[in-house]
Parts: C-alpha cells; structure tokens; sequence
C-alpha cells in the first residue's frame, strides 16, 4: 500500500480591513427673521408642589402627637431599664 499524501491547509486571512474614520461637526446659527428667540419664563404664582407649610393644624398634631409618642416611649424604655438595673 502506498500513503496518500494529506492536503495542505491554504493560509486566509482573518483580521479585519483597515477603515477611515472621520466626524465633522455642523452647527447652525438661527436666522434673526425666520424665527423668535425663546426665553424661559418662570410663572408669577409658583407652582403648587404640595401642602408643605399650609398643611394645617390636622397635619401638624399628627406630626406632633407621633414626635411625643417616640419621646414617651423612649423614656419608658429608659425607666424600666434603670429598675431592673436597681434589683439585680
């Protein structure tokens, strides 16, 4: 029996083409006469983003009433701490 020879691979290239990048940059001055300049323009009012200082005297003694709630809690725990400390 005689060998058959084996192919040889043929050489491809894979890197990628050099390209040619390149950016130009437009800018566009309005024309005086074809449109009116804009100006911002704050309301005279104000807007109205919420109750904030006109929310009452209902809202503040809820305020109120959980602020003295939190402080008379935190007294009790520190009572009854301060009496167990006292027995042992």
């Amino acid at each position: 029996p005689t060998p058959t020879p084996t192919p040889t691979p043929t050489p491809t290239t894979t890197s990628p083409r050099p390209t040619k990048t390149s950016t130009h940059t437009v800018t566009i001055t309005p024309s005086s006469e074809s449109e009116p300049t804009r100006k911002s323009q704050t309301p005279k009012a104000g807007a109205d983003t919420g109750a904030g200082g006109t929310m009452g005297p209902d809202g503040r003694l809820f305020i109120l009433t959980g602020g003295a709630l939190i402080v008379a809690a935190a007294g009790g725990g520190l009572l009854m701490r301060r009496r167990n400390a006292a027995r042992d």
